[in-house]
């Protein structure tokens, strides 16, 4: 409200905006007026490279100059909250204790609701890693093992319902009807469709998946012959094609560690596999043991032709 009336063309309302009353350390006039500014500097510099996507392939801003008044307040907006959350990050990083998530790598960003953080309360000990990740005693018991195996089955379950939906589809070599998309009001679209090109399971209609629950994994004969045991194999014989996939709990921390891992123990397999005429794919995918979802099991369930709100929600049934 303060911005618009800051802003407005007329004189006197411009004059009348309020003061509004904050604290010592912030006040939304200086924030505003530092996030002009930043706009205004944007201009200047022009459109510059974020992340790895390449010029001009992120989301494109109106420019502080050529954007409308309704725009300009939410450019500001969006500058006061991303400075803010820099300052957030910056004192998050100077605490040896509360702010170690900044260094976790692979990890998708996730929302933490108020009720989370107060069911946390009870972690403040510093044993909480022993706990959760260290414990031999946990370990005899097998509860390590029981919480990995109540991930695999919601990934399983996720990758089962996909692989039913594709060996459902008509042959590959058919002709694809074209997408039929569904008005607002006028019902509900089929979340766990599949498209003619989306996903790498497409090429095929015979795929098998096994999961290494309830009792001993074998890995198939008809594609190598070893005493690894994945957790999950999901293969087409028609296409030569196998995923040989790997899921680790581990800390947070830890992530990319244990994928390197992973992918180094399934190398030699892998390369057996090729030698028999087979294409394999290894895919170690982990989720936190707080379960914050690793990137590396989005990345699976994208390639596997997850998408929209089955991919989140398998996501989240995986954490």
């Amino acid at each position: 409200m303060e911005i618009m009336l800051l802003d407005s063309s007329d004189p006197v309302v411009a004059q009348a905006a309020p003061i509004l009353a904050t604290g010592r350390k912030w006040t939304p006039q200086t924030a505003t007026e530092q996030a002009k500014a930043a706009l205004r500097h944007r201009d200047i510099v022009g459109q510059v490279q974020e992340g790895r996507s390449g010029l001009g392939l992120g989301a494109s801003t109106p420019t502080w100059s050529k954007a409308t008044p309704s725009q300009r307040r939410k450019l500001v907006l969006q500058e006061v909250h991303r400075d803010e959350e820099a300052g957030r990050c910056a004192q998050a990083v100077a605490q040896a204790k509360q702010g170690k998530w900044m260094a976790w790598e692979g990890i998708e960003k996730r929302k933490i609701s108020w009720q989370e953080l107060w069911e946390m309360e009870t972690f403040r000990a510093t044993s909480l890693k022993h706990i959760l990740v260290g414990c031999k005693t946990s370990l005899t018991q097998g509860r390590y093992t029981w919480r990995h195996n109540q991930v695999l089955k919601s990934l399983a379950a996720v990758l089962e319902s996909r692989q039913t939906s594709v060996n459902a589809l008509p042959p590959p070599s058919s002709r694809w009807q074209a997408t039929s998309f569904v008005r607002e009001g006028e019902g509900q679209a089929n979340l766990t469709s599949v498209g003619p090109g989306a996903g790498q399971l497409g090429g095929a209609r015979d795929w098998k998946l096994v999961a290494d629950l309830g009792q001993k994994l074998c890995f198939p004969a008809e594609i190598a012959s070893t005493n690894l045991r994945p957790d999950l194999v999901m293969w087409s014989a028609s296409i030569k094609l196998v995923y040989i996939i790997e899921l680790t709990v581990p800390w947070e921390s830890s992530v990319e560690e244990a994928y390197e891992r992973k992918r180094l123990r399934y190398a030699e397999l892998a390369a057996d596999v090729q030698q028999r005429g087979w294409r394999a794919k290894v895919r170690p995918v982990e989720v936190g043991c707080r379960g914050f979802v690793a990137t590396s099991t989005s990345r699976l369930l994208r390639e596997m032709g997850v998408r929209g709100k089955v991919l989140k929600r398998g996501a989240s049934g995986c954490g």
